[in-house]
This record gives structure tokens, sequence and C-alpha cells, in this order.
């Protein structure tokens, strides 16, 4: 009887020190592969667009766009339609058919490893054609700048006249130069000229020589005309003896950087 009590004494210590070495040693739920250190950019910027001076990331999906400079753009697993015209953006669209438009400066990235860049697509340049009973104007606008100008001109019963260009742009102005040419047909001579834009923004001067009269109006150094300005306008006025003027021999040009973009406009009266 001894011995049997002595084996049950024995068997009880095991099952006691095994239960306390399981309690005592539980492993924690495990945190293997996450890490709560924030990336920064270089690390997310794949080696195609490592050219670029990339600030920030932009995500989306379905159709949507990026107005601001030196993005990362990442789209969605299905299928995007990315507008980007901040430009020097690298564009990474979604796994399905994807639609992308850029402006100059900015890289798609596409192929299975990140690894194929190109140079995005611009779209298609947009050609504006405006027709009066006197006059049809056209413009070229290319993608991207924003800017677009609209001439009229009125003639004061063959005794003189004016001439002028009426602009817009979508994104602020950081230099420009507009010139108005007007033949100078008989009796035709510079009266004045004048613009609607902030006060000294635009340095003004004329010229006449070889049978043009030059009107020029150039955005000052350090001036900047805002986003959305709506009220820029330049005139060109001159004097007549009594001859008709025909305004369709008159040149307009309109050089601008607007969001990056050079853009030249040209067009007649």
């Amino acid at each position: 009887m001894l011995l049997c009590g002595a084996i049950v004494l024995f068997v009880g210590v095991v099952i006691t020190l095994s239960a306390t070495f399981t309690a005592s040693n539980n492993v924690p739920q495990s945190s293997s592969g996450a890490s709560k250190q924030p990336r920064q950019m270089s690390q997310l910027v794949p080696g195609g667009c490592s050219s670029l001076a990339l600030v920030s990331l932009v995500t989306g999906s379905g159709t949507f766009s990026n107005s601001q400079s030196g993005m990362l753009i990442l789209g969605s697993a299905g299928s995007d339609t990315i507008t980007d015209t901040g430009g020097g953006s690298c564009i990474i669209a979604g796994g399905g058919a994807n639609t992308v438009i850029g402006i100059t400066g900015d890289i798609c990235i596409s192929g299975p490893t990140l690894s194929v860049a190109s140079p995005c697509p611009t779209g298609s340049t947009t050609t504006t054609t405006t027709t009066t009973a006197t006059t049809t104007t056209t413009t070229t606008i290319p993608p991207g700048n924003g800017v677009t100008a609209v001439p009229a001109s009125d003639n004061y019963s063959n005794y003189g006249g004016q001439e002028r260009l009426a602009l817009s742009n979508k994104f602020s102005i950081t230099a420009m130069t507009i010139t108005i040419n007007v033949a100078q047909t008989t009796g035709v001579t510079f009266n004045s000229q004048s613009n609607s834009f902030p006060g000294g923004a635009l340095n003004q001067s004329s010229t006449t020589s070889g049978g043009i009269i030059t009107y020029s109006f150039v955005l000052g150094a350090g001036q900047v005309i805002p986003a959305g300005y709506s009220n820029g306008i330049v005139y060109a006025q001159f004097g007549g003896t009594g001859s008709p003027h025909s305004m369709s021999g008159d040149t307009w040009s309109v050089t601008s950087t607007s969001n990056g973009i050079v853009s030249n406009l040209t067009g007649t009266f």
C-alpha cells in the first residue's frame, strides 16, 4: 500500500509541474511583418520615376485628377481614368483598362515589375474656331496651359478703331508677352494702348516699322497674374482719315508661361 501511495503522489507532482510550465510560457500574439515606422517617399518611388523630385502621394480610383506638381499618383486595382495637370508626376494606373492623360514632364509606369517607364500621353491639342460677321479666328490651346484668348475689334466709321484681346487663365501666369500687329493701311496711325490687368503688371510699348504698328504688352519681372483672373483685356487703338481699314490683315499673338507650361497662341482679327 505504501508503494501505491508514492506512485500516486509522484503523478500528482508531475501534473502540477506540467500545468505550471504551460501556464507561464504562453507565447503572445505575433507582430511579425508589421512595422509602425513610416515609409519615406524614396522607398515608394519605382525606379522608372527616380529622375523626378516627388514630394507627396495621391491615390484614387475610377475617374480622378491631380493639379499639384511632383506627385506619386497611384490608381486602384480596377479601371481608372487619371488626369494630371500638375506636371513632374509619376503616374501608376490601376490593374484594369486605364486612361491616363498627363502633361509634359509626367512619367507613366506599367509592366508587372513597375519597370517600364515612358512619358505619359498628353491628350489632343484643342482647336477653337470663332466666327463673327467680319472675322474668323482660330485659337490653338496646348493641353495643360489653360490660357485662352478671344479677339474682337471696332471700326469707327473709317476714322479709327481699336482691337482688343480678352484673356482667361485657369492657372496663374508667371510670364507673358502679348503682341497686336495692325497693318498701316491708308490713313492708319498709332493712337494709344491700354489694358485692364492689375495695375502695373504689364509694361506697354509700341513701334511702327515696315507698314506695321506693333503694340506690345509684357508681364513685368516678378509680376504674376492670379489664377482665374476675369478682367484681362489689352487694347490697341489706332486713328484713321476716312479710308476703310480691313481688320483681317491684323494679327495677334500671346506667349505665356502658366502651370509650368509655355504656350504660344496666334490669330487674326
